[in-house]
């Protein structure tokens, strides 16, 4: 679009030059404007016009820009809270203060998220403060991520042949690199005739041995038969992994989707993600 309006601006502006080349615009002995005189005040008109639509569609882009980068780390930092959360009630009811080892990882952990465990009551306690006066030291903890900031979308339709629609789903290690992989990506999709979900396969997401260096990524690829009439592209990714050097563990659940319509790659929470959970594990159960 900026490239459009530029070729239009130079444009404008050597129509406005050869027309005030060819001749009067004022009709002689009066104030009135010729014909040629109209239209070159109408292509003035347009030339005044055309920087200040520029200068509209370049902000609102930015906008848009800005507004993409926010959702992403909102989305970020849920999925971060999410998975720990959901950690919590495994790390109280296993808390055993005599392994200091353990304790100390999870002091760290619930120390990001504003938390500390309680020892004597062996209970989670909210710590509020001066965040002015809280130091923060950088993450070193890997995140897997589905997709990045970087342009690489979690789940990309990539089209279709004659039988198949195709996907690549993205992984990628962020802050730091990852490894051991214990993972288990089940796909659905979104059935448009019945509103329902329909379990399509368990799908191999990374093997156990990889490993990812910082901002690594790792792409696979899955097909859906096109016999299914449907938008929406969803996995399930849950299991664990650890840093590169096997010392730490870490846990992923989440629900990822793609909209065929719009090829845009989101997270599912609430409701939907668990009707997502619940289905997979009914057809994994046979």
């Amino acid at each position: 679009m900026p490239t459009l309006l530029l070729f239009l601006i130079l444009f404008v502006t050597g129509v406005v030059t050869i027309i005030s080349s060819m001749g009067s615009i004022v009709e002689e002995g009066t104030q009135k404007f010729t014909k040629r005189g109209k239209v070159m005040i109408f292509f003035i008109g347009i030339l005044v016009f055309l920087p200040l639509i520029q200068n509209w569609l370049q902000q609102r882009a930015e906008g848009i820009k800005d507004d993409n980068a926010k959702l992403e780390r909102r989305e970020r930092d849920s999925t971060l809270q999410a998975r720990y959360d959901s950690s919590l009630i495994v790390m109280k009811s296993k808390f055993d203060t005599s392994n200091i080892k353990y304790v100390s990882v999870v002091s760290e952990t619930l120390g990001k998220y504003g938390y500390k465990l309680d020892s004597a009551t062996k209970s989670l306690k909210k710590v509020f403060g001066d965040s002015a006066k809280v130091k923060t030291k950088e993450a070193v903890d890997p995140v897997l991520a589905v997709g990045d900031s970087r342009g690489l979308k979690g789940i990309d339709f990539k089209g279709s042949d004659d039988n198949y629609y195709h996907y690549e789903i993205t992984i990628v290690s962020q802050d730091a690199g990852s490894s051991h992989f214990l993972l288990k990506c089940s796909a659905v999709i979104l059935d448009s005739l019945t509103d329902g979900f329909i379990y399509l396969s368990k799908h191999s997401l990374i093997e156990n041995e990889a490993t990812l260096s910082i901002e690594g990524a790792r792409t696979s690829y899955f097909r859906v038969e096109k016999k299914y009439k449907f938008n929406f592209f969803a996995v399930w990714i849950r299991g664990t992994y650890k840093n590169v050097d096997g010392t730490k563990t870490y846990f992923i659940d989440q629900v990822n989707f793609n909209n065929k319509a719009g090829n845009t790659s989101k997270i599912f929470f609430g409701p939907t993600a668990l009707e997502v959970k619940q289905i997979v594990d009914q057809m994994e159960k046979r």
